[in-house]
């Protein structure tokens, strides 16, 4: 079973050592601080649409596989609408109850109270989802030949299959192009020193590293985060809440301009994380939804990767 919130330990890097020991396990590992910065995309549809034209396979995943057949949950139209109740065993026991979110909610500032609605929205918007994976799909597909070479790819090519690695190095540079680089990972306790976040030159307080809760809350406020909780794309996934981070981001900038950090900074305060389990970490209830981890790295894996999954 997930375990959210108040379960998640972090480790926390510092810009500078985003580098192979971000990705475990061993073939998974790839070296971040090398690589490029993630183009627009005038840059690199132009290769992919060579590729499509010469492997059938990606033409025929991108046309008729990728993004098709989504639905997701109704959007809302205020915040009341809003399911809390299905991700009530994510949150710390004094937040679930639906009249002190909505209190809580109401006391935000207007600009915070439009982008937590929206946030929830797009990541239910079907169109919004698929036309990201779409973009998603042939900007890993051209860095994937760029850094393997067509040789060694054939077969995924012939498929029309991306590497996940490839998606998740993707995800970074996009990351990475927008200066959100203050990465953390989270992990397990290190046995060794009792402690929940390693930093790097971001300085965490011993109390905050020596405590789970304020562990997590921290990797939230800081800035993007893999999960090293979970495997790279199966269930919860590493990579789902950058996923969702980069789907967000210029819908987020449109209400709060180039203050889109500050969004999540509440988020990772003690009231604001009680928010995050409805945008980030939901339950499914039977109903996909992109706020839901599970179906962001079920759908994005099976839709790009092939990866068997219920999704």
């Amino acid at each position: 079973m997930r375990l959210i919130i108040c379960l998640f330990l972090s480790f926390s890097i510092s810009t500078a050592d985003v580098c192979e020991q971000v990705f475990q396990p061993k073939k998974f590992k790839a070296s971040i601080v090398s690589e490029k910065v993630s183009e627009p995309a005038s840059a690199y549809f132009d290769e992919f649409e060579v590729l499509a034209s010469r492997f059938p396979g990606i033409d025929y995943r991108y046309r008729f596989v990728v993004g098709k057949n989504l639905k997701f949950r109704q959007q809302v139209e205020s915040f009341e609408e809003i399911p809390l109740e299905l991700s009530h065993r994510f949150r710390p026991p004094a937040s679930r109850n639906r009249d002190v979110l909505v209190e809580r909610f109401n006391e935000l500032e207007p600009k915070m109270q439009e982008a937590i609605v929206k946030a929830y929205n797009v990541l239910n918007d079907p169109d919004i989802i698929a036309r990201y994976m779409r973009e998603l799909y042939a900007e890993s597909m051209v860095y994937m030949v760029g850094k393997e070479g067509l040789e060694k790819v054939q077969m995924k090519l012939a498929e029309g299959l991306v590497s996940y690695r490839a998606v998740a190095v993707t995800i970074i540079r996009r990351l990475k192009a927008r200066k959100d680089t203050k990465f953390t990972k989270i992990t397990r306790q290190n046995v060794e020193t009792g402690t929940y976040i390693i930093s790097g030159k971001q300085r965490v307080a011993p109390e905050v590293a020596q405590n789970r809760n304020q562990a997590f809350r921290a990797a939230v406020r800081n800035g993007p985060f893999i999960d090293g909780f979970f495997k790279e794309f199966s269930d919860h996934g590493a990579y789902a809440h950058l996923i969702q981070r980069d789907i967000l981001h210029v819908h987020l900038k449109k209400i709060l301009g180039d203050d889109v950090s500050g969004f999540y900074e509440y988020m990772g305060t003690q009231k604001g994380v009680a928010f995050w389990a409805d945008i980030f970490d939901a339950d499914e209830a039977f109903e996909y939804s992109f706020t839901n981890p599970e179906a962001v790295t079920g759908i994005i894996g099976k839709h790009l990767s092939g990866i068997s999954s219920a999704y």
